[in-house]
Order: C-alpha cells, then structure tokens, then sequence
C-alpha cells in the first residue's frame, strides 16, 4: 500500500512526526498538580496524544479506497464531503469515549455519597471501569462499518450500519483486535516505549516512533476496510450516490 501511495504516505509520515513534536512540547508545558488527581492529567494527556492521530486521516479514505476497489471497481472519486464526514465521525467516538470516562469519577464520588469506602469504594470503581470499558468496545465495534462506508462514498448511517453487525460483535471485535488493537496495545507498552527510554537523539526519537505509528493505522484502516468487505450488508443498500452502479455486486 506504501509503494502504491508514496507521496500521500510522506506526506502524512512527515506530519505525524510534526504532530508528535508538537504533543512532546505540549506535554512538557503541562503544569505539575492539576486538579482531579490522576484523573485530569490523565485526560489531558489523553487528549494531547490524539494530535498524532490526525495525520492519519489524510491517509484513511484512500487507504481504505484502494482495498474497497478490489470487490466494488466503480467507486467514484472521493469528495470533500467524504473527508468532512469521516473527520465528524472521528470527532464523535472521541467524544463518546470521554464522555464514559468522564461517568468514571462521577460514579466514584457517588460511591463516596452512598458511604463505600475501602475496599468497597476500589471494587465500586472497577467494576464501573470495566462495564464502561466493555460498553465501549461494543459501540466502537457495531459501528466498525461507518468509517469505511463514509470511505466509499456513504453518509454516516447508524441503523443500517448496526443492523449489519447484529451478531456479529465478537468476529469484529476479535479481528479488529487481532490486526490492530493487540500490535498496538504491544508497540505502545513495550517499543515505543524502549526508544524513548534509550539516549537516542530526540530528534531520531520522533521519526523512529512517528514510522511505528504510522503503521499501526495502516493496520488499523486496514481492517476496517476488510471488516466492512465481511460484513456490510443492509449499509450497501442505501441510496447513496451512484450506489446502483457502484455496489450492484452486492444485489
């Protein structure tokens, strides 16, 4: 995919290693003791870290383009409204994961209300930390469909797009975790964090994690687009733009 893209792929290369620069500089400028305990700075880190993700929706719909192709040949160009509609989506399941973490303090001062403390009060918390957790992975997975169908052409249609995933959360769960969750989960925990504890210059630091990253999302675009080639079915039906010709091999 690299060798068949190589100006958008260096072009998107040299602005994820922009952008962690520029999240490496925002980190340093974070002020020690910011309130919420762990809970603030922990968000606001969280936040600071997507920056080096938006680079990578330059590449998406193209990425995801090119392994449509192989079952619908007709796609028409993308648009402006394509890339419009994909970075909205993007923006709502962010929003959507922090407004469950943000349930995650508010249950844990209602525990506090109610009089738990100990370890009632730390097993109180966990369990809420999971079941949102578990609620998480499950909305991001029967949504899987979106980003590649906005990727075609599409608009974001949630119905039909949960419709097609119904019975099916655990297959997308387990191959979007296998090609991409699981090799992230380990680069970030393990290589990532390797080179950063090594002396090496700073700047070799950048270019070394932003090569990793970038990768990591071709994994990650790219099983969207397989899982979406699986499974999408209701969502091809819809009256899209030029849908008849382009998906007239799904019936």
């Amino acid at each position: 995919m690299i060798a068949e893209m190589p100006l958008l792929c260096s072009v998107t290369f040299v602005l994820m290693w922009a952008a962690m620069f520029v999240e490496y500089r925002l980190r340093l400028a974070v002020p020690a003791g910011l309130p919420g305990g762990n809970f603030g700075p922990r968000i606001l880190s969280s936040v600071i870290e997507r920056l080096s993700s938006i680079p990578a929706l330059i590449i998406a719909i193209p990425a995801m383009r090119r392994i449509l192709r192989t079952r619908f040949p007709d796609l028409p160009e993308s648009t402006t409204e394509d890339y419009h509609r994909y970075f909205l989506l993007w923006i709502l399941m962010i929003l959507f994961g922090y407004t469950l973490v943000a349930v995650i303090p508010l249950a844990s001062a209602i525990g506090r209300i109610a009089g738990t403390g100990g370890s009632v009060e730390t097993a109180f918390f966990q369990t809420i930390t999971l079941l949102l957790r578990i609620l998480l992975a499950y909305v991001t997975a029967r949504s899987a469909l979106l980003f590649p169908h906005i990727a075609s052409g599409g608009k974001i249609e949630w119905r039909a797009a949960w419709r097609d995933t119904r019975g099916h959360f655990f297959a997308v769960a387990f191959i979007y975790g296998a090609a991409s969750t699981l090799p992230t989960y380990v680069v970030a925990n393990y290589i990532i964090q390797y080179i950063s504890s090594t002396r090496m210059d700073i700047f070799l630091v950048f270019p070394a994690q932003a090569s990793i990253k970038f990768i990591l999302n071709l994994l990650g675009i790219s099983a969207l687009a397989w899982i979406y080639l699986k499974f999408a079915n209701d969502v091809l039906r819809l009256p899209e733009k030029n849908s008849h010709g382009i998906y007239r091999e799904a019936g």
